[in-house]
């Protein structure tokens, strides 16, 4: 990330590579070919990372909706990536909405941390 330190940059990367690979574990065990994206918002000194994908949701999606990460079991490389994820930035959230635009439901993991 431009004008951050290393450290923080491989923070944040270890805490995307975490969400992402609960969501491909996710829609792997559901055989789902959803695609997942990944989008970066920066303002107001924060940077935001969106990931989002459009398939069936995962066994943690209600622990991080209701911001209950601390209680993940580490159980699983999934469970523990996105258990390092809530730790390695300053919020980590989650939710799942139907989208109107594209008529499917969506659910969203967000990241956030000062820049």
């Amino acid at each position: 990330m431009e004008g951050q330190s290393v450290e923080r940059s491989l923070r944040l990367q270890v805490a995307v590579e975490g969400v992402y690979a609960y969501c491909v574990r996710t829609l792997r065990a559901h055989e789902s070919a959803e695609k997942i994206s990944v989008e970066l918002y920066r303002g107001s000194g924060r940077l935001r990372v969106c990931v989002t994908h459009c398939g069936p949701g995962g066994e943690f999606d209600a622990m991080l909706a209701d911001g209950r990460i601390e209680e993940i079991r580490r159980t699983s490389f999934e469970a523990l990536g996105l258990v390092i994820a809530g730790e390695m930035v300053e919020s980590l959230t989650f939710d799942a909405h139907f989208d109107l635009g594209l008529g499917e439901n969506r659910k969203r993991f967000q990241l956030e941390i000062a820049v």
